[in-house]
């Protein structure tokens, strides 16, 4: 038995992979079963840490885990023929997934402003913008409904009734400060 080399904890902060990750990753045979101890822990070698920071870097990309399972296989037989090809045909797959996102996401937002432009009267200020989505950035919080009493909508329609959302209560469409 083998008794140098990485703990689960270890391999864990090596990789950004947590402890509980390793362990399904070993059940479900994307990664290779290590040594253990005398006392039963498992022992992670060189080869189970290059393994592991390829699977980060496929998930970095996007790939599945069905995916990287077959790229990994691959890459595991030292076939790098096999695995470059592979790797160009997902990721010429996942660079076309990823540009139909953005056309997606643009349609989205240029409909976000066109209801900001009715909602306001004006255009959305792009500083404002680029703060909102750098803060969101950095928060590990997800955004928060906002809590408001009343809330008006500039319109000619007559105001509706409070609609409780959670713990919110909403008018309209607007927020009065």
């Amino acid at each position: 038995m083998v008794t140098t080399g990485y703990r689960i904890g270890e391999i864990a902060d090596e990789t950004g992979f947590p402890p509980s990750t390793l362990r399904y990753y070993e059940e479900e045979g994307l990664l290779p079963a290590p040594d253990r101890t005398p006392a039963g822990h498992r022992i992670y070698d060189v080869s189970h840490l290059e393994r592991l920071r390829f699977m980060a870097r496929a998930k970095r990309l996007g790939l599945t885990l069905e995916e990287i399972a077959d790229l990994a296989d691959a890459w595991d037989n030292r076939e790098c023929t096999i695995t470059h090809g592979q790797l160009v045909a997902l990721l010429e797959a996942k660079l076309a997934q990823a540009h139909d996102e953005i056309v997606e996401i643009t349609r989205f937002a240029d409909q976000l402003q066109a209801v900001f432009e009715r909602v306001t009267g004006e255009r959305p200020d792009p500083a404002a913008v680029a703060l909102t989505a750098a803060a969101r950035r950095r928060s590990p919080m997800s955004p928060r409904r906002l809590s408001v009493a009343s809330v008006t909508c500039p319109s000619t329609r007559p105001p509706r009734e409070p609609t409780v959302v959670g713990n919110s209560r909403w008018v309209g469409c607007r927020r009065d400060p």
